[in-house]
């Protein structure tokens, strides 16, 4: 049924894993809104869908005809013999202790669900705030990290969950904010990293400083000035070198 999926809308299967013996599919650069318009489109399939806490989207092969009507959510048999197969990575089937593999109790499962998530945020605001949810508040630094790395390719609607990033109480995962937030580019970005210029942590002022020389630009200019008043002299001098280096860049300041 995969395959016969993949031919008919020349969607990518990028990975394809068991979960409490549910067939997953995940699909590679393409949105699920968008995987859903090119299935909607075949009459080889049928999508049904319910409403919930998660809401349940299924594939059933075969023309159910105009009119019909909804199908009810799948049993544990129909899970358990691979019946219907989810259209997101995130559905749980009855009796699913642990469906959502983002709330998985191992940080490995988790870390692997939300590289998977990643993939589907793109045009996705659910999707997207899921991942936000996780970059904020999952309890494993590296999940918080993976989810942040995602977040960053996603463009300016990521800013604001990444300012929220910014005051991680890890120093590693703020280190990797700033990052993603310089990834994310342009003045809005350097307005973010603005505030980080008042910190108390030293380390992280000074890589405040680096990310809005390399973001650059007219915001980022006038940020870097006030740096050269900080309290520490290694941030001063750092912010001295880079503000001479984009003066240099930009004569005609």
């Amino acid at each position: 049924m995969l395959a016969g999926i993949a031919l008919l809308t020349g969607l990518e299967i990028h990975r394809e894993w068991p979960l409490h013996e549910l067939r997953t599919l995940a699909l590679h650069r393409v949105s699920l809104r968008q995987a859903l318009d090119r299935l909607l489109d075949q009459r080889n399939f049928v999508l049904r869908s319910r409403r919930g806490s998660p809401a349940e989207l299924w594939i059933y092969a075969g023309d159910a005809g105009n009119g019909a009507a909804a199908a009810p959510a799948p049993s544990s048999a129909d899970c358990a013999a691979g019946a219907a197969i989810a259209a997101t990575a995130l559905d749980e089937c009855p009796g699913s202790a642990d469906a959502d593999p983002t709330l998985a109790d191992d940080p490995a499962r988790r870390l692997e669900a939300v590289e998977e998530l990643a993939d589907l945020a793109a045009g996705d605001a659910e999707t997207l705030a899921r991942l936000a949810e996780i970059a904020i508040s999952d309890p494993a630094r590296a999940v918080r990290e993976e989810a942040i790395y995602g977040l960053s390719q996603l463009g300016d609607l990521s800013l604001p969950f990444l300012e929220q990033a910014l005051a991680d109480p890890d120093a590693k995962v703020r280190s990797a904010a700033v990052e993603a937030v310089v990834d994310v580019g342009g003045e809005a970005s350097a307005w973010a990293l603005g505030d980080l210029l008042d910190s108390a942590d030293r380390p992280l002022r000074e890589q405040a400083v680096y990310a809005l020389a390399e973001i650059g630009g007219e915001v980022a200019f006038v940020l870097l000035e006030r740096a050269l008043v900080d309290p520490q002299p290694e941030v001063r001098d750092v912010a001295a070198e880079l503000l001479g280096e984009l003066l240099v860049d930009t004569p005609e300041r």
